[in-house]
């Protein structure tokens, strides 16, 4: 029943729902990182696949299409709900570069922004047949947009999740009012005499939790059965245990597949994985993330690097993941943008056997950092008038240089087989082709118009 305070009824302190966990405006603690998902489909021009929505607990979202048929479809924000603005997508696994729009006979991607707007919505904006579907996930992990992923990672942090008694947490099992041996049921809080998960109210004394508005954040005295004022120290610094995380671990795995089948992880922030190679052969690992355990996206924003002693810094491809080299370890750590995520063997060429865990918690995954290139290897290839290889594909290449000291025109082109007719880049006689920066590292062809002189190329990487 509510309480009575100097004549007026005030409301019962609110729980936080043990499932899910979201921050409410009052004054709920989040136990989990905040997330939403929806669906919808259209099937007409001007139609919401997913109605006008308040997004203002969440920082980004993942939208997923699926189906065929013929339309343009729009991510809208607003911040009155009338006046509607196009907002930016990227997709996942594609192109760098922000898209307006979806616009297609049929698709099966996944796209990802920031939220900036107080209301989201996803809208036909033309139409001419077919049914499309949509998946939106709202998370609170921040957007980070796509971009090199070479980065030096630095140090994991190492946390630990604290039960009812003040014990670690050391394995499964579930009590709903005190998180005892749960993995990601913080935060707790200390009540004056032991450690227990944060609940909210709306008002407080210093035991009881009754008779004095806004006296701060409740947290639930299980033994008692009440919810009691957090305690601070003099500084008023509210002591809180760390939150935990989930650990998954494999062994003695070669065939193509998963390392880690699929997880659901969408109450997590980012994902660790820690691959062993015992022996001389290079495979390929890569992290993926799905809407529906059908399709199937490489995470954005991997970083990864060598435990070698010297930390090296490990090119992400988006086709084939990270190389575990050869008898060591490889580090990859992403944001979770996907509520399902696995740990899959792309490649394995010489049949390695690969070992290692991953890991799942609520710190936030580093940021993307560009690492400028250490290395420049230089080479000559003599000018002919057939199609000839100038560089080949390099998954570690940042930057080129093509110097032409021929007297004859050089057409460069990024694939196979150049002609004069098909061609990325013209350089003429005596000139040189600069790309300090590139985004490309497949075979890079070349032809000369006359057969004389070189090409001076170097590669930066």
């Amino acid at each position: 029943m509510p309480w009575t305070l100097l004549g007026s009824d005030l409301p019962d302190p609110i729980s936080i729902d043990d499932n899910d966990g979201s921050i409410t405006v009052d004054g709920s603690v989040a136990t989990t990182g905040a997330h939403l998902e929806l669906t919808g489909s259209a099937s007409a021009n001007n139609t919401d696949l997913i109605a006008s929505t308040d997004v203002r607990e969440y920082r980004s979202f993942s939208l997923q299409l699926t189906g065929t048929f013929g339309a343009t479809v729009r991510a809208q924000g607003s911040n009155d709900g009338t006046m509607w603005q196009y907002v930016p997508l990227q997709e996942v696994g594609g192109s760098n570069q922000p898209t307006w729009n979806v616009n297609a006979s049929s698709a099966t991607t996944a796209y990802h922004g920031a939220v900036t707007t107080k209301y989201l919505r996803v809208r036909t904006t033309s139409y001419s047949s077919g049914t499309v579907n949509a998946v939106l996930l709202l998370t609170s992990q921040p957007f980070t947009p796509l971009g090199i992923t070479t980065v030096n990672l630095g140090q994991v942090a190492t946390v630990s999740l604290y039960t009812g008694d003040g014990s670690p947490v050391t394995g499964a099992g579930a009590d709903a009012r005190t998180a005892t041996n749960t993995p990601g049921f913080g935060p707790f809080v200390f009540n004056g005499t032991s450690w227990d998960r944060a609940r909210s109210g709306t008002s407080a004394n210093g035991t009881s939790g009754t008779g004095l508005t806004g006296a701060g954040i409740l947290g639930w005295d299980s033994g008692s059965s009440v919810y009691r004022r957090v305690q601070t120290d003099s500084q008023g610094v509210v002591a809180v245990a760390l939150n935990g995380g989930v650990n998954y671990t494999f062994s003695n795995i070669s065939a193509v597949g998963n390392l880690l089948s699929e997880r659901d992880l969408r109450n997590y922030n980012s994902v660790t994985a820690v691959v062993y190679n015992g022996n001389a052969s290079l495979p390929y690992v890569q992290l993926q993330g799905s809407h529906d355990l059908g399709t199937w996206y490489p995470l954005p924003n991997v970083v990864a690097q060598q435990l070698d002693g010297n930390n090296t810094p490990l090119p992400v491809n988006s086709g084939s993941g990270a190389q575990v080299g050869a008898s060591y370890a490889t580090v990859m750590t992403a944001p979770i943008n996907f509520p399902w995520v696995r740990l899959r063997l792309t490649s394995n060429p010489g049949g390695a056997s690969l070992s290692g865990y991953v890991y799942a918690g609520y710190q936030p995954a580093p940021a993307v950092q560009y690492q400028p290139p250490q290395v420049a290897a230089t080479s000559n290839v003599a000018g002919t008038t057939s199609s000839t290889t100038l560089l080949a594909a390099n998954i570690t290449r940042k930057g080129v240089v093509i110097y032409n000291d021929s007297t004859a025109v050089l057409y460069v082109k990024f694939g196979t087989t150049a002609s004069n007719t098909s061609y990325t880049y013209y350089v003429a006689a005596g000139a040189h082709l600069e790309l300090p920066t590139i985004n490309y590292q497949g075979r890079i062809d070349g032809i000369w118009a006359a057969a004389n002189g070189n090409a001076r190329v170097t590669e930066l990487y």
